[in-house]
């Protein structure tokens, strides 16, 4: 029972970060965000967004704004992903006996230990906020400054110039705003595309064990699976 309500409340955190998320999202694509009380409802769900950048108030030091906000974002799961592939890695190859590894095996240990768990587990509760944060680097907003010319700014930090629109010519985009843009773009194929790929083929690859719910009755909670 306490693994099903786990399973159930994991599913609908995740649900709530997605939803709150959506009028942010509807503002930065230049839309005017979502009526009342859809909004109200929306920004109480916002207590379920884990954005690292927030949690450890961060911008609150001078001088930080999105561009450090990406750049902790997604280089801060990353790290901890190598950083425990590493750890497990050592524990697999160096400190478990032969006589104990069997991957078909559901009593005995895997490659896919605690240390693999966790790191999926943290790809897992972070992605939608991740996501987030990566997506509105591509949209800047227009100003006019009265006389027939524009002022284009980042939509997510109106100190960054974009120096014209988002989809305009690359030759009259500010450096800035070209380099958040290119890095940005390398890890939307990173977190948003090939994450949730990763995850379809850890379970995917482990549809037996889901199947069988070697997870929930076996002698040892399936590791592989432990985030289903």
């Amino acid at each position: 029972l306490i693994k099903s309500l786990s399973c159930s409340g994991t599913t609908i955190f995740i649900t709530y970060q997605i939803l709150s998320s959506l009028p942010k999202q509807s503002q930065y694509s230049g839309g005017l965000g979502y009526p009342d009380p859809f909004s109200v409802i929306t920004a109480a769900l916002e207590v379920f967004q884990l954005d690292i950048f927030s949690i450890i108030h961060a911008d609150c030091i001078k001088g930080t704004g999105y561009k450090e906000k990406l750049v902790m974002s997604t280089l801060f799961p990353l790290a901890y992903t190598v950083l425990m592939v590493v750890v497990q890695c050592v524990f697999w190859f160096l400190l478990t006996p032969a006589d104990q590894k069997d991957d078909k095996d559901p009593t005995k240990k895997k490659f896919m230990g605690g240390p693999m768990v966790s790191a999926f587990m943290l790809l897992y509760y972070f992605l939608p906020t991740i996501s987030s944060t990566i997506c509105v680097a591509f949209t800047c907003r227009k100003f006019d400054l009265g006389d027939g010319d524009a002022y284009y700014v980042m939509a997510a930090d109106y100190r960054i110039e974009c120096g014209g629109p988002a989809d305009g010519d690359p030759s009259a985009l500010t450096a800035e705003f070209k380099a958040i843009r290119d890095y940005a773009m390398v890890f939307l194929f990173i977190y948003p595309l090939l994450t949730p790929l990763l995850l379809l083929l850890l379970l995917y690859t482990h549809k037996e064990h889901i199947m069988n719910r070697y997870s929930r009755s076996g002698d040892r909670a399936e590791d592989g699976v432990a985030i289903h």
